[in-house]
């Protein structure tokens, strides 16, 4: 549910012209723009085994997991190879870096 930290959408923000994107953190390949006056998101929780299905063009956002249940997700991203070219030529590492210890920490957690 909302408390799961589910996707939120702007509802008709496909159809508007593309906003300047800036980096959410240093380093980091994820991008984010600001919302403007009369955006509004609206909370699509998906039950267990549904999905979401949308365009980068559509503004989305979650917000964060307040519940004591662990969100998890799986994204499939698809993209024209030029785009994903330009991406790499722009250091993007499709969250790649930090791997291994994401890998290490899930291992651990397995362990205890």
């Amino acid at each position: 549910g909302v408390h799961n930290g589910c996707m939120w959408f702007v509802s008709g923000s496909h159809k508007t012209p593309l906003r300047v994107h800036k980096q959410v953190k240093a380093g980091k390949h994820v991008m984010m723009t600001d919302l403007e006056d009369g955006d509004e998101g609206i909370p699509h929780p998906v039950n267990a085994g549904g999905c979401t299905v949308h365009t980068g063009r559509t503004l989305h956002y979650t917000g964060g997991n307040s519940s004591s249940m662990p969100r998890r997700v799986y994204i499939i991203n698809c993209r024209p190879a030029d785009m994903v070219k330009e991406e790499r030529r722009q250091n993007f590492d499709h969250g790649l870096a930090g791997l291994e210890s994401i890998e290490l920490k899930a291992k651990n957690a397995e362990e205890n």
